[in-house]
């Protein structure tokens, strides 16, 4: 079955923005806004649910292709820039220019933070394969097999949680349940009417929110499985309301790519500077957030083609493709692909 065509998606130009304030919120005091670390499972089901409902048909190796320049390009780019500036701090305060290389820096880059790129395009790779395999299933049918393995995945990832697993493998298992989420909610663009759309996205938000009774019962960690909960409210309403959203809104969402790149630049000037820790938390993100938005609205302005530095929107209200996480829109036609 082909999918349909959809409309705009505006609300999830608004929730790109909430996700992106609560990365650099966890980020500057390592907590989590409300409590609950949502914003990188955020950008991730919004990610996967977009592209599981896209019509667009192209081969495997193409797709993986594409998925691995727009993502690890960016990784590249940017473990580079972090490598090179930091390693010249080092140095100026009497280091060695090499002091900070480790080998883990082969599976997260030049900074901690970047370790979601990899991730996110392995799971699009993943993602794909399982479209594919369901692309020719009843809507609601695949919808609700996916939305069971994702339920299933998020209580097995909360028991293979243990505290002492090495940094990286807990972070990328904290989020894979984002993968088959995000493919549920996906098909939603797929329905055949509004109301089997609307038994889709009420399906996959029921069976996340169960994750809450059910995860305290079997004494299993909680914060990965509640994060994913929001994340997935979240990102259900954000396929099933369209709300008018102001266009500085939906253009503002398209920094948000390059505000996770930039932050932790703006984030170590703010402390070598200011004694950032006696502020309020939420001003210290503040302060984050809008210097790193303004850093990245100024190396755009400076004319890099760089992709992950657009801030481009389409025009509210009209029928256009589907919109990525980072502010692109694929060409109308398209009704669910990222770049």
């Amino acid at each position: 079955m082909i999918a349909q065509k959809r409309r705009d998606l505006p609300l999830l130009d608004a929730l790109r923005l909430l996700a992106s304030g609560a990365v650099v919120f966890h980020h500057m005091r390592g907590d989590s806004l409300f409590g609950i670390p949502f914003g990188l499972p955020l950008f991730l089901v919004i990610m996967f649910a977009l592209a599981s409902g896209s019509a667009k048909r192209e081969p495997f190796t193409d797709f993986a292709r594409r998925k691995s320049h727009y993502l690890l390009l960016p990784w590249v780019r940017w473990s580079f820039i972090y490598i090179v500036v930091l390693g010249a701090i080092d140095v100026v305060r009497g280091g060695g220019p090499w002091d900070r290389l480790e080998p883990a820096m082969v599976y997260y880059g030049g900074h901690p933070a970047l370790w979601f790129l990899p991730f996110a395009t392995v799971g699009l790779v993943v993602a794909k394969g399982l479209q594919m395999i369901t692309r020719g299933w009843d809507p609601l049918g695949s919808a609700m097999s996916l939305a069971v393995l994702a339920f299933l995945s998020t209580v097995g990832m909360a028991w293979l949680h243990p505290s002492e697993m090495p940094t990286l493998a807990r972070s990328w298992l904290s989020v894979s349940p984002s993968v088959f989420w995000g493919l549920a909610i996906g098909q939603s663009v797929r329905a055949r009417s509004s109301g089997e759309r609307l038994w889709i996205l009420l399906g996959a938000a029921c069976l996340a929110f169960l994750l809450l009774l059910l995860v305290p019962l079997l004494g299993l960690a909680e914060d990965s499985a509640r994060g994913i909960t929001l994340a997935v409210g979240l990102t259900c309403l954000g396929f099933g309301l369209r709300p008018e959203i102001p266009e500085s809104i939906r253009w503002l969402s398209g920094t948000t790519f390059g505000i996770y790149l930039v932050h932790p630049f703006v984030s170590k000037a703010l402390v070598e500077v200011f004694d950032v820790f006696t502020w309020p938390a939420a001003v210290h993100a503040a302060i984050t957030w809008t210097l790193a938005c303004l850093g990245v609205l100024a190396l755009r302005a400076t004319g890099l083609p760089w992709h992950e530095l657009s801030t481009k929107r389409p025009v509210t209200g009209t029928p256009t493709g589907r919109l990525d996480w980072t502010g692109k829109s694929s060409p109308p036609g398209d009704p669910g692909d990222v770049r």
